[in-house]
């Protein structure tokens, strides 16, 4: 390697107290002059370029609105049984969730203004029902279309879920690679599904707790090990000694 202070005017002064653009020249030199063959050739394959779709695509927690439109006619006095299961699958998400609170909003302004009003009481009834607490439901309005004649009654939570960036975006093409690397879109759908397989998304963040040990039954099956017995309570697979005795004869 060559030498860093080539100036000998320079050489007789401390390092630190050479100006900071030949300081940092210096250190380029070095870096740059330690192996000259370290530049890249574009057909050589290197990790030194972020070549990983968890870095291209990354999996965050987002605070979402999660929603779900009843429907409701001018005419309409009870809800029919597929929308009742339709908001029990949604309250057994909000309680999944965690979040806090559900608003329910009715449409105003609309034909069905009067019918509306009946459906969100009723769906507040189901909510309750699916184990929701009446104090985690909100109560609320809004300024539908006038000619909407089945405006919907929107109900609605905050929740944070898992999400990535959207999948499609070709800024580049795979065959025009000369580095043998992933194209921009590699991945993505592996993390879409990923992140909508995820049942908490604080999971990506840190562990679960765990619960006690059963120190009683650790116990019990080490006893059992030191005196050779079974240690586990399925006996399904064993076979009689009767028919055991039998083999062979």
């Amino acid at each position: 390697m060559t030498s860093l202070i080539r100036n000998p005017a320079l050489a007789a002064r401390p390092l630190h107290r050479l100006p900071g653009l030949v300081l940092a020249g210096a250190l380029l030199a070095v870096l740059a002059g330690c192996n000259p063959r370290e530049k890249l050739d574009p057909f050589t394959t290197s990790s030194v370029v972020a070549d990983d779709y968890h870095v291209t695509h990354p999996i965050t927690a987002e605070q979402k609105t999660i929603t779900l439109m009843i429907p409701a006619s001018a005419y309409q006095r009870a809800l029919p049984d597929g929308e009742k299961r339709n908001i029990a699958f949604f309250a057994q998400n909000f309680l999944a969730s965690g979040a806090a609170l559900v608003g329910i909003a009715r449409p105003t302004g609309a034909g069905n203004e009067g019918s509306a009003a009946g459906i969100a009481a009723q769906i507040q009834g189901e909510l309750v029902k699916n184990g929701i607490p009446a104090g985690a439901i909100r109560q609320g309005s809004y300024v539908a279309d006038p000619g909407d004649p089945v405006a919907p009654v929107k109900l609605a939570y905050l929740a944070v879920v898992a999400a990535t960036d959207d999948c499609g975006q070709w800024p580049d093409l795979a065959t025009e690679s000369q580095q043998n690397r992933h194209f921009h879109n590699y991945g993505c759908a592996t993390q879409q599904n990923l992140a909508a397989e995820i049942d908490n998304p604080l999971d990506l963040q840190y562990p679960r707790g765990t619960t006690p040990v059963d120190t009683g039954r650790r116990a019990d099956a080490l006893k059992k090990y030191r005196l050779g017995d079974r240690t586990s309570g399925d006996h399904s697979g064993e076979t009689g000694g009767t028919v055991a005795s039998g083999i062979g004869q």
